[in-house]
């Protein structure tokens, strides 16, 4: 019998490479980014440490298809605003975790 963390990162991972498989270029990488806000925000409203790191995760590898896949068919203009924009992103990000890290990663 399967736990239900179980079968929520089955159901996750499922739904992942169903986008994969049946959407390309862009379109994927924007659904994989929307996924993984709606479960980090799921896992902070529901205080669950696995979902928010499942959604970091998602991000991380959202982000890493950006910059390696997504970014070879850019101009060169649109790769400098890419990765200045993902350069702000990521410090607003890394701001507001440092922020409120005791509020994200408590169990309470």
């Amino acid at each position: 019998i399967f736990s239900t963390r179980i079968l929520s990162s089955l159901a996750l991972t499922l739904f992942v490479m169903f986008i994969a498989f049946n959407w390309d270029g862009f379109s994927v990488t924007f659904l994989w980014l929307l996924t993984a806000v709606i479960v980090f925000a799921w896992g902070f409203r529901m205080k669950s440490v696995r979902s928010r790191m499942a959604g970091i995760i998602l991000i991380g590898v959202t982000l890493g298809k950006l910059l390696i896949v997504d970014s070879l068919t850019f101009t060169t203009i649109q790769k400098v605003i890419a990765y200045l924009v993902l350069g702000i992103l990521l410090l607003v990000v890394s701001f507001f975790y440092q922020k409120f890290k005791q509020q994200l990663f408590s169990d309470d």
